[in-house]
């Protein structure tokens, strides 16, 4: 986790990138049987958004700095 971003995010497996986002009000371990499950083959990417599960509050929630901060915790793609 990148300090900065205050959002965690857990990786596991190799190959292309899923990232798995919980629905409001959860957190990003409730999806841990499907993320070990697509690990097999897909380099997966367990997100907890800002103030649910191991991710630090937001002071006002503004869907752009989620947006920005879950950005800059995820690598940089390589799509072209």
């Amino acid at each position: 986790m990148k300090r900065q971003s205050m959002i965690f995010v857990e990786s596991m497996g190799q190959g292309a990138p899923v990232v798995l986002v919980h629905g409001w009000g959860m957190h990003g371990n409730l999806m841990r049987d499907l993320a070990m499950d697509l690990s097999a083959d897909f380099q997966v990417f367990l997100v907890d958004l800002p103030g649910h599960g191991r991710s630090e509050s937001l002071p006002l929630f503004d869907l752009v700095e989620v947006l920005e901060r879950l950005a800059a915790s995820l690598p940089a793609s390589n799509a072209a």
